[in-house]
């Protein structure tokens, strides 16, 4: 009887709902705290999951402010995705470094090469600006807060700094 009393236990909407969320954050953890549809549908229908399943649970986590849709992809906030350690400061920024980064929001925080380059030059932004913030740009990337994607030849701004209002507002 016992027995029969921990399998309904363990097989409540509650414990499983706790085991999705913790697969969604290992399996986001190891794609750079983003997951695409591409994935999850690789990754969570062999688990026994189904997308509805895994759907309210991700919807969940977006209410709470634990992960967001950024460019059709699924980000989870540092703070869940690495295991409750503390999302990095932000640093100042200069002006010209709040406006590139406004650019890179507008596009969802991502932009390859081709598309990066005519996106900042519509907003005015020269190659001459960007050598300018050389080295604030470095530094940003040493913090992890801008990371290049060399197979996609893309660059892309993470959380916090991407989503933040008051860099790049």
């Amino acid at each position: 009887m016992r027995l029969i009393c921990l399998c309904l236990f363990l097989a409540t909407p509650a414990m499983a709902e706790t085991d999705i969320r913790q697969l969604v954050i290992e399996t986001a953890a190891k794609s750079d705290c983003a997951l695409t549809m591409e994935q999850m549908r690789a990754t969570f229908p062999p688990q026994g999951l189904t997308e509805s399943q895994v759907g309210e649970v991700v919807a969940r986590m977006r209410q709470a402010g634990e992960a967001q849709v950024v460019s059709e992809e699924l980000r989870l906030s540092p703070k869940v995705c690495k295991g409750g350690k503390s999302a990095p400061e932000l640093p100042e920024v200069s002006k010209m470094m709040a406006r590139v980064i406004k650019v890179f929001r507008q596009h969802g925080c991502m932009m390859e090469e081709a598309t990066g380059r005519a996106a900042l030059q519509a907003a005015g932004i020269t190659d001459r600006d960007i050598d300018r913030i050389q080295d604030e740009l470095a530094a940003l990337v040493a913090a992890g807060l801008i990371t290049r994607i060399e197979g996609a030849a893309a660059t892309r701004v993470e959380e916090p700094l991407c989503s933040n209002a008051k860099v790049g507002g």
